[in-house]
């Protein structure tokens, strides 16, 4: 089945489908890309849980989750600066393509 995906790469140019990844480093890496978003979405969920039930939480349990709290949040931190670089290194790498091209 095909995924639906919408990926800029410059001002001009749009990508629709993995197919039209030119370089060799952009597709492993959109894989990587989309891999690190699931995990990215998968951590801000279990975190909201996890705020959700510190209010409730006795002083034991608030703890636990005051550690695991701050371990989320660095790793959001940390997966949101790799999506950024991530994407950087595959506009990058296809601008490099496109441009000699022309």
């Amino acid at each position: 089945t095909k995924e639906e995906m919408s990926f800029v790469i410059n001002d001009k140019v749009t990508y629709t489908s993995v197919s039209q990844f030119r370089s060799p480093e952009s597709l492993p890496l959109y894989k990587e890309l989309t891999e690190t978003r699931r995990q990215l979405e998968e951590t801000k969920k279990s975190l909201e849980k996890s705020r959700n039930y510190y209010v409730k939480a006795n002083t034991e349990d608030k703890q636990v989750l005051r550690t695991e709290i701050l371990d989320s949040e660095k790793r959001l931190l940390q997966m949101t600066a790799d999506v950024k670089t991530l994407e950087k290194r595959i506009r990058n790498a296809e601008n490099v393509i496109i441009n000699q091209q022309k």
